[in-house]
């Protein structure tokens, strides 16, 4: 269903430019069949398995493939329901459509590659989803958007070179491209390749010290651009990491066990420390994503049990997040005084922030509690007292937003597009079910 599911989302893209050509400028008929197309593929994603024959060495059919790459295709959907980055209706004639299939077309690569078996797979994959995030940076109709995708390119450009340098390596040491039917083994070539590897997804995770593009283009490009890449690039490249990690160089985890912790803890620690002084709430949320994928990136020690715990964290992280920026979209980026004009979307705002900080009863708090147990059964209890530390340090921060929400404010008279209620109340609902009950998460 993988190799399906890529079709689906590919001649979904190239079908809305043809549609265009019929139906002309009509946003939301185009919006309607993104949105069935990216739904689609998720739910194949989720009901089937089976890749194949021609595609069985190049693809993997596992667990992880299938629920993040599913991940990525409704966060895309949810995109779609948000906003667009278009202007006046001559500009929404002209390039609605190409936006639709950029974000098709992204969540292609992001299921390529959270599904990729080898190298050259890996590469294509990431390749993908980078050029046309690149290109959806860039699409907001003012403001910053074109210098954010510009630093986004040249950063990228940095990652996917590190990316293909080091699976050259791995080759010439190795002889192989393939990295799941058995694990590869070498000598410092490998070595080096693998490290290199490591890098070059760091960047796409946005893991300190590769994470320097993430608060200028998470606020420069459209909110809902911004949304989908914080939680489909990271379910992505994360799936990409664990199987290269767990099933390509298990051998290798003396050597990429430490590399990990280091980026992982400085990125936990960091990110919510250079939080607490950002007055924007977009590049807020942005190094919240970075504490947070370093906190995920502690799940790949746990062994047997990295991947369960891997897809936990992820979902809640996502609902958590996706629903903080279609809140943001939906008070048009001004949060201040959000609870007497809008009061359930400040309630709104307000769980969504409770569950990035981890507190009982939200997804967020399920889905670190879960992680913490497995580091101090694993015994890396050090690691588990500084995810706790971390997340005392990421308190402020948040709590700041949920300040300048609460502030008095003159109610508005002013409604809010059906599109972001929709997202909002779906997260809503996902962010308390998995806190209640995340046995709803198959295979977590």
């Amino acid at each position: 269903m993988i190799v399906t599911a890529l079709a689906v989302l590919g001649l979904g893209g190239v079908a809305l430019l043809a549609l265009d050509l019929f139906a002309e400028g009509y946003l939301p008929l185009l919006r309607t069949v993104a949105f069935a197309v990216l739904v689609a593929a998720g739910l194949l994603l989720l009901g089937g398995t089976g890749v194949p024959a021609f595609a069985g060495t190049s693809l993997v059919d596992d667990t992880m493939a299938r629920l993040l790459g599913a991940l990525a295709a409704f966060a895309a959907a949810l995109a779609v329901l948000l906003p667009p980055p278009l202007g006046d209706a001559a500009d929404r004639k002209q390039r609605g459509a190409g936006y639709l299939a950029l974000l098709a077309w992204a969540t292609a690569g992001m299921v390529l590659l959270a599904a990729a078996g080898d190298l050259l797979t890996l590469f294509l994959g990431l390749e993908l989803l980078s050029l046309a995030l690149y290109a959806l940076t860039a699409y907001g109709v003012s403001g910053p958007g074109g210098e954010a995708a510009l630093k986004y390119f040249l950063l990228g450009g940095l990652g996917s070179g590190l990316v293909l340098y080091g699976g050259a390596l791995v080759f010439a040491g190795s002889g192989r491209l393939n990295f799941l039917s058995q694990a590869v083994s070498g000598g410092p070539l490998v070595t080096a390749g693998l490290a290199l590897l490591l890098a070059g997804l760091a960047f796409k995770l946005a893991l300190m010290p590769f994470h320097l593009w993430t608060p200028d283009v998470y606020e420069g490009a459209p909110t809902g651009v911004t949304a989908f890449m914080a939680v489909g690039t990271k379910a992505a490249a994360f799936a990409a990491l664990a199987h290269l990690l767990l099933a390509g160089f298990p051998q290798s985890e003396p050597i990429w066990a430490p590399l990990l912790i280091v980026i992982a803890v400085a990125s936990l620690l960091l990110g919510y420390a250079l939080a607490a002084p950002q007055r924007g709430i977009k590049r807020l949320l942005a190094y919240s994503s970075i504490a947070n994928a370093g906190t995920a990136a502690l799940a790949l020690l746990l062994g047997v049990h990295a991947g369960s715990v891997l897809i936990l964290y992820l979902y809640t992280y996502a609902v958590a997040t996706f629903g903080a920026f279609a809140c943001v979209a939906a008070a048009g980026g001004d949060l201040v005084g959000l609870r007497y004009r809008w009061p359930w979307l400040g309630g709104a705002m307000l769980l969504f922030l409770l569950s990035l900080a981890s507190v009982p009863l939200t997804a967020g708090f399920a889905g670190k509690l879960v992680l913490l147990l497995g580091l101090m059964q694993g015994g890396r209890g050090v690691l588990a007292i500084l995810v706790i530390v971390s997340t005392v340090i990421g308190l402020y921060p948040y709590f700041k937003v949920a300040r300048l929400a609460i502030q008095p404010a003159e109610a508005e008279p002013a409604g809010v597009a059906w599109g972001p209620a929709a997202v909002v109340a779906a997260c809503v609902v996902a962010t308390l079910a998995l806190g209640l009950w995340p046995a709803l998460l198959p295979g977590a």
